[in-house]
Order: structure tokens, then sequence, then C-alpha cells
């Protein structure tokens, strides 16, 4: 087959989110399985096309300035239509156009090319907004709109997760059986690879993520001083950008819920990938509060190293993690029941050890290549079918 994915992020030049991250597994997968994979990405640098391993890539740049297609629809509409062009005008007559709904890159695309684009469920701005307690702006309704139509003018609809698709499918009015659930995936072999020593020790715990309320970092702030009583000498190092919370910072947030503790707290801001990886492999285990998550590509980079987590109910994580058995899971925005968990899994080796093995385990479902696999399953269907 002959593949398109559409996605502004591709490592390295630009990965900002988990679309990137499965961008390049994906794209990796498929060619590995004997497929012809060009992957349309947004340019912060020079328009070029150029080979990275067997994957053909091809960097767009925009005449208006990139923030553009973050802020304003016109910006979101103009960046779809130049993808579109550019795909017409390399002549590749593509099997499948894959896009993520995220900003609507695939907008243009769904009436150019509308018997061939799958809509790809990553995370909706309406969703994000309600994530991030933010009304949406009468921009932002525009966009979501663009979303919308690009999903549903689609051949076909993926998503990473069943609680995703149910909310997405909700809110847009889109019959469940039009979305088809097939998970992220990750090289895990090649993750394995890239994590080293850790510099800090291993008398440590890791949190992953923007330090941000959506990601429930403040609730981690708010039960570490629960932790710290009983365990005076262990770290907590929190590895992402820092962010705004009321006012301050979230960095001077957690310094401040945890002033006694100070010295037990660690910030990375952002590190490399390997760095990153390296952290988490050498830590006790791993805590994932977040409020609510789409899927969790944090969550699975930290079991198929081998590592314990700590996640929270009622989103993509429970379709990870085997509460108990691979992993943990409490309520989202329960600064006590996070606490309780922690002292549980720092008080019991044993009960740790068990959730490492078994994620170890668990993570092979989520094998870029066997992803990749399903994923090619769904394309033939939908070639079929549009026969």
């Amino acid at each position: 087959m002959k593949i398109c994915l559409i996605s502004m992020e591709y490592p390295p030049e630009n990965a900002w989110t988990g679309i990137g991250t499965y961008t390049y597994n994906m794209s990796h997968a498929l060619v590995g399985l004997g497929h012809e994979v060009h992957v349309f990405a947004l340019a912060l640098k020079s328009e070029r096309v150029y080979p990275d391993g067997k994957v053909t890539v091809h960097r767009i740049k925009l005449t208006r300035p990139p923030v553009s297609v973050f802020t304003d629809p016109v910006g979101c509409i103009l960046y779809s239509q130049k993808i579109s062009s550019k795909i017409v005008k390399s002549a590749l007559n593509f099997d499948v156009i894959e896009a993520p709904e995220w900003r609507a890159e695939g907008f243009a695309s769904s009436f150019y090319f509308r018997r061939s684009l799958i809509t790809r469920l990553h995370m909706p701005l309406f969703l994000l907004n309600k994530l991030s307690s933010k009304e949406l702006t009468p921009a932002d309704k525009i966009v979501n709109f663009l979303e919308m139509r690009q999903t549903v003018q689609s051949v076909g609809v993926t998503s990473s997760t069943m609680a995703l698709k149910k909310i997405v499918c909700k809110h847009w009015r889109i019959d469940e059986s039009q979305v088809t659930v097939i998970p992220n995936g990750l090289n895990i072999e090649k993750l394995r690879a890239s994590a080293t020593k850790s510099l800090i020790g291993s008398d440590y715990i890791v949190y992953v993520g923007q330090l941000e309320p959506r990601k429930g970092v403040h609730i981690l702030a708010m039960a570490l001083p629960l932790v710290f009583e009983k365990f005076k000498n262990l770290k907590v190092v929190f590895i992402g950008f820092d962010t705004l919370y009321n006012n301050i910072s979230m960095k001077e947030f957690i310094l401040k819920i945890n002033a006694k503790h100070q010295k037990n707290l660690v910030f990375t801001g952002f590190v490399p990938e390997e760095t990153k990886l390296s952290l988490i492999k050498n830590s006790k285990f791993v805590v994932l509060p977040s409020l609510w998550e789409a899927f969790g590509y944090t969550c699975l980079e930290s079991m198929a190293l081998g590592k314990a987590v700590i996640a929270t109910k009622n989103s993509g994580f429970e379709e990870i993690i085997e509460d108990g058995h691979s992993g943990f899971l409490v309520e989202p925005g329960s600064h006590s029941a996070l606490a309780k968990e922690i002292l549980d899994c720092l008080l019991s080796e044993d009960k740790v050890q068990g959730a490492e093995k078994n994620a170890a385990k668990r993570v092979n479902a989520f094998d870029a290549k066997t992803v990749a696999q399903s994923l090619l399953k769904y394309y033939k269907k939908s070639l079929e079918e549009r026969k």
C-alpha cells in the first residue's frame, strides 16, 4: 500500500505532543511491514523532502508564522489547504491518507480526498479546553467545527482508546459504530535500548508531563507532604515544562505546598528523550495523576521500561493498566488517595516488583509492529468498502 500520514509534528524537528510520537512509530512500523509511507509535516526550518530511514518526509513551510496554525481558524484552514496542495502536486496517488483531528490538519483533504481520508482522534480542542477549565472562544468554536467536519467527512475514523471515542462521539453526535479503536504503539525494543543509567541515584519517584492542572500535578503536590512525613529522604523528580497556575508558576505552587521539603524536589524542565527514559528506568516507580488522559504515552513508555505506574481511573489509563496487576489506579483529583497509594508502594517492594514484571508483559500488546498490523487491516477494510 501507498500510505500518507499527515502530522504537523514529526521528530526530531518538532515533537510537542503524542501525535508526533504516534506518527513516527507508525510510519516506521508500516514501512517495516513492506509498505510505502510518506509523512507531510510542518517545517520549522526549510521546506524540503528527505528520507528518514525508509520513510519519506515532506516538510511544509508556511508563509504565515507557524503560531498562526495554533491560534486562529484561518491559519488552520490555510495550513490544511497547503498540505492538500502538496499531496496533489506529489502525484503519488495514495491508497490511504491519515490525518489527526487536532487543529483540523486534514480539513481540506476531507474535500479533495474524501474517499481516501481516515481521521485519527487524538485530542479535540473542545476536550483539551474542558480539561484545562477553559471556555471555548469564538475562534475556538470555529476550530472545533473544522475538526468535527473533517472527522464526519472522512471515509473512516480511528481512536486510541474507547474512553476518547465515547466522549468525542457524544459531543459531535457521531454513531459509535463509525469509530474503530486501535491503540497507539511503541517501538519497545528501541525504547529500552535508549535508557541508560541515571545520574540522580535510585531513591526517587518520577512525574513526567507538563506542570499543568489537567495532568494533575497540583494533586501530586498536595499529596507529597503526607509522603515526606514518613520518607524524609525520598526525592521526587518532575520532568516537563512549567506552566501558570493560579497566577503563579506551577513549580512555585509545588514548592510552596512543600515548603518544609523543598530539598526533596527536583525540577528538570525539558530534557532529551534519552535522559527522560533513563530517569524513568532508574526510579522506584512513576506517578501520573492526570485528571483525565486520552491515552498516556508516558504510561506506556514507563511500563515498557519495566516500571510500575500509579495513574488515575476513568480515562485511557484503564485501557493500558490492569489495576493491581500491571500497575495501580486511583481516583482522579484525590490527593489523599494518591498519597495512600504512593506510601503503599514505598512500603511494599514485593507489590511494586510484581507490577513491574506484569507491566513488562502487558506492554507487548502495544508494540508498534502489532499495532501497525491492526492499522493495516483497518486500511484494507476501508479500501474494500470503497470498492
